[in-house]
């Protein structure tokens, strides 16, 4: 079937992806050798990129397991501020070869139940997203908000927003939103319908604020866990 293949062509891409993170990693850490300014910033795009890159492998193969209906979830006590940093840090890099400014706003102690992988590609697509469809001199912020019964994760930008008859379809596969006066984005059309199933597999919920021209915010939902939730209600962001 088409599901089939594209999960055996997504694996096969993973072993020359593992390769160019692995060996950009090393010439990062400078064992063969010291890098100059410049050598360590091309390498630094090589590796997020290809980081990018496996992660759109990753969320093509979790696509058609979730489509199939094997989406294994594999919950852990995550500390949420440390994974959703672990994921924003290195798209930093491609976020300022495009003159964006990505911040993370995320120092809140909050610990939740979650299944760490998947989750991590969640806020991975969100981001990347963002930093698509923002224009050079934008702005993108990740934030956590802590409230009583749940806690959000915001990835809000001042890009080119999203008008209210198209934010519907955009959460389904291969659609896009284009603009008169822009090229088209890169990309498959993917990730926000992979958010969208692995928050419906996770029990998140997932929400869009936008305006056309003034820019979207993406809220992803986390629900506190009934014997977690009195000791994390405490200061807000």
């Amino acid at each position: 079937t088409g599901q089939r293949l594209l999960a055996n062509v997504s694996h096969e891409f993973r072993t020359p992806l593992n390769a160019i993170i692995g060996f950009t990693d090393q010439l990062l850490s400078e064992t063969p050798g010291p890098l100059n300014a410049e050598q360590r910033r091309q390498l630094g795009f090589v590796n997020a990129s290809g980081n990018q890159l496996l992660t759109i492998v990753e969320s093509v193969l979790e696509s058609a397991r979730v489509e199939a209906g094997r989406g294994a979830v594999s919950l852990s006590v995550t500390e949420l501020g440390h994974t959703v940093r672990d994921v924003v840090n290195p798209i930093g890099i491609i976020a300022e070869d495009r003159g964006i400014t990505l911040t993370c706003v995320c120092e809140a102690a909050v610990t939740v139940w979650a299944d760490v992988d998947k989750l991590g590609q969640i806020v991975r697509n969100l981001v990347t997203n963002a930093v698509k469809f923002t224009d050079p001199g934008g702005v993108v912020e990740v934030r956590l908000v802590v409230e009583v019964e749940e806690v959000l994760i915001q990835v809000a930008d001042n890009g080119i927003g999203i008008a209210p008859e198209d934010q519907k379809r955009i959460f389904e596969a291969f659609e896009q939103v284009d603009r008169a006066d822009r090229a088209r984005v890169s990309g498959a059309g993917l990730g926000l319908s992979i958010c969208r199933d692995l928050c419906g597999l996770l029990g998140y919920g997932l929400s869009l604020e936008s305006e056309p021209g003034m820019g979207s915010t993406f809220t992803v939902h986390i629900p506190f866990e009934p014997d977690m939730a009195p000791t994390l209600v405490g200061e807000t962001e």
